[in-house]
């Protein structure tokens, strides 16, 4: 009885034994597996994830875009903007909203160019190529407006953005109200002559300007003769000759300043087809704004497009403008226009 009961145990031992040897054998094994179907399942997620479409194409900043595509998960995704044109520069927006398929994202910093759509959902990075713009603001044309100073007006356009920028009226600044990404209300300013007049606005991402849009009424301003003030590379400029002649049907300035200021500023023969109008240096042929400097400083030579001449007034044969941009010199060098008002009388 005593060797049975001994063989007894020794069987039961053994099967002991045995049992704790297969689960020591099959534990990696399930575990591997396990793995295995947790990498195949990342596989598949990584290989499904897409962007199929960017809407809006365009915009400015403050505008929110939907972004569609397949595999997005639940986990929250950063979405950022990369063009070639900034490098490796970074524009990131804030995400709104997430789900597998749509990412609703508002765009907070940027340049205006045409960018890259950037999604990425832990390590993967998901990208639209040129699948977003940032564009400029633009005042749509054909606008008429007629305004006393101090009313309220109404700008419609495109791309304004979400951020209030700046507005001027026949150079002068005037006072935002409200300022959405198609239309700006502002006040026309009370310190300037009546007339047809330029409308320019700006924000970060650039500016537009128009003619013809916008008729003054009720100022008590008139028009000074022979005033010029504003500055070039920081430095106050002030020309001594000026005057606008009609050749040929078309309106022509020359703007000199010499004698004791140290600088010259040179228009010459810039046709001027349309008053009040702006000239972008892209006539043909192309004009050249001349900058001598005094003192064996040199001379600059603006390339046609990187200055503008705005007319903002004719009234009884006087014009006014102002004149913005910058002269470029030898080596690339640069210098700053900023603002040169200029009003005198029409010489015919």
């Amino acid at each position: 009885m005593s060797e049975g009961n001994g063989t007894a145990g020794r069987g039961a031992a053994c099967t002991m034994r045995r049992s704790r040897s297969s689960a020591e054998m099959t534990f990696p094994m399930r575990h591997l597996l396990s793995s295995l179907v947790a990498v195949a399942l990342l596989s598949v997620a990584t290989l499904a994830q897409s962007i199929t479409d960017v809407s809006p194409p365009s915009g400015s900043i403050g505008t929110t875009i939907t972004i569609t595509g397949t595999g997005g998960g639940t986990k929250k995704p950063s979405v950022y903007l990369t063009s070639p044109g900034t490098g490796t520069k970074k524009y990131a927006l804030k995400v709104i909203s997430h789900t597998d398929t749509t990412i609703v994202a508002t765009v907070g910093k940027g340049l205006a160019g045409s960018f890259d759509v950037n999604v990425k959902v832990g390590a993967v990075i998901v990208t639209a190529t040129d699948a977003f713009a940032l564009a400029p603001p633009s005042i749509t044309p054909g606008q008429t407006i007629t305004a006393a100073v101090g009313s309220t007006i109404t700008l419609n356009g495109t791309h304004f953005g979400s951020k209030k920028g700046k507005v001027s009226i026949s150079a002068a600044n005037a006072a935002v109200v409200t300022w959405t990404d198609a239309a700006i209300t502002c006040k026309v300013p009370t310190k300037i002559p009546d007339g047809a007049v330029v409308v320019s606005l700006s924000n970060t991402l650039g500016a537009d300007a128009i003619s013809g849009c916008l008729t003054v009424t009720g100022s008590s301003v008139a028009l000074g003769k022979d005033k010029v003030t504003g500055k070039i590379g920081g430095k106050t400029f002030k020309p001594l000759i000026h005057f606008v002649f009609v050749e040929g049907g078309v309106w022509r300035l020359q703007m000199t300043e010499l004698g004791k200021h140290a600088r010259t500023l040179k228009f010459e023969h810039v046709a001027l087809t349309t008053i009040p109008g702006i000239f972008d240096g892209t006539g043909n042929p192309a004009e050249t704004l001349t900058l001598d400097i005094a003192g064996g400083g040199g001379s600059f030579a603006g390339v046609p497009g990187e200055f503008t001449i705005t007319i903002t007034h004719h009234e009884n044969g006087k014009l006014a403008g102002v004149i913005s941009g910058q002269v470029t010199g030898p080596g690339n060098a640069t210098m700053s226009i900023q603002d040169v008002e200029f009003l005198y009388t029409v010489g015919l």
